[in-house]
């Protein structure tokens, strides 16, 4: 009678189907369903200027095409979503966390006075991300993420698809109709892409250090907590809501507060405080259990427990050690 297949030494099977699909996404034969992002779309005369009076990247500047991350921020300067802001011919699409999405839309309608613009939220698109090796984009063997966004074509479906870089990787995002969604799956489990789950999506963004609102930061933070703002802020661009506040902690000392990673010898939980000598300097967001670094997770840390190699404590009794990101890798 023929075994079943023994995960190598030292690994159990879980890690070890994490670790495939790890290696399948950084190869690019993997893909996932993104249903944790949604779009709402901006059209109208004077979308532009109006987006750009509230949040802090410069999509004044935006050409057709092409991409920019920033965050919306509340007139105190704390981050209400972070999106990406896509410029097309007739209309802007702003990419963010489906749990926000209802929130953004009303936000920034309540803003709307005598502009010419209209915001819908596209609830008729779904998306999924999409792995690529050496960053070569569906649709056509001769465009790559420099051409960027496009929409494209597969028999009789179309997607929107807008080059992205997923935890460090070369990706695209395919946003398309439900039911031609289910068509480019097909397309795609037929190339021998693989499927990741949640499990190893969130390794890979644990292991790359990338944050991700609502889990890692929220409307309690400033842009430059999360160690994002080099990418999402622009200090030249002018006015927008928060701006004062932003710009202060910009060029007037920083923050106390900062992203780190953690690791740990016992299995972390999310949610946990972190305790310097019993005071509370910081609460774990996303964790995972990483075929080659182990015990992982993100945090944002008060200064007073950020230096790297110090040694914290959780609520639930877990040793931890404050650690550069992105994560090194072991020797």
């Amino acid at each position: 009678m023929q075994g079943k297949s023994q995960a190598p030494t030292g690994q159990t099977p879980g890690l070890v189907q994490v670790s495939e699909a790890l290696d399948a996404a950084r190869s690019g034969r993997a893909y996932s369903r993104r249903d944790d992002v949604s779009l709402v779309e901006f059209t109208g005369a004077d979308r532009y200027r109006f987006l750009n009076g509230l949040v802090t990247c410069d999509v004044g500047n935006l050409e057709p095409g092409r991409s920019v991350y920033g965050f919306c921020t509340s007139i105190q300067g704390r981050i209400l979503s972070d999106l990406w802001v896509t410029s097309f011919e007739e209309s802007l699409l702003l990419e963010v966390p489906s749990d926000r999405a209802e929130f953004l839309e009303a936000h920034l309608t309540k803003y709307r006075i005598a502009d010419r613009v209209e915001i819908v939220r596209r609830s008729d698109l779904v998306a999924v991300a999409v792995f690529r090796p050496d960053g070569e984009l569906a649709g056509a063997s001769d465009r790559n993420r420099d051409d960027g966004a496009v929409r494209v074509e597969f028999g009789e479906g179309t997607a929107i698809s807008l080059p992205r870089t997923v935890a460090g990787i070369e990706a695209e995002l395919l946003w398309t109709s439900p039911s031609d969604l289910e068509g480019w799956i097909e397309v795609l489990d037929a190339s021998a892409k693989t499927a990741i789950d949640a499990a190893a999506w969130s390794c890979l963004h644990v292991e790359s250090g990338q944050l991700r609102y609502g889990i890692d930061f929220d409307d309690r933070n400033f842009p430059q907590e999360t160690g994002m703002d080099s990418l999402a802020v622009s200090y030249t661009k002018g006015c927008y809501l928060g701006q004062e506040v932003v710009a202060r902690i910009h060029y007037r000392g920083g923050v106390q507060r900062l992203p780190r990673g953690l690791r740990s010898a016992s299995e972390l939980r999310g949610g946990d405080g972190l305790l310097l000598e019993d005071r509370e300097v910081g609460r774990i967001g996303a964790t995972a259990v990483s075929p080659t670094l182990g015990s992982i997770g993100l945090a944002i840390v008060h200064q007073r427990g950020a230096d790297v190699g110090t040694l914290l404590r959780t609520t639930s009794a877990a040793n931890v050690v404050v650690e550069e990101l992105p994560f090194a890798a072991p020797l």
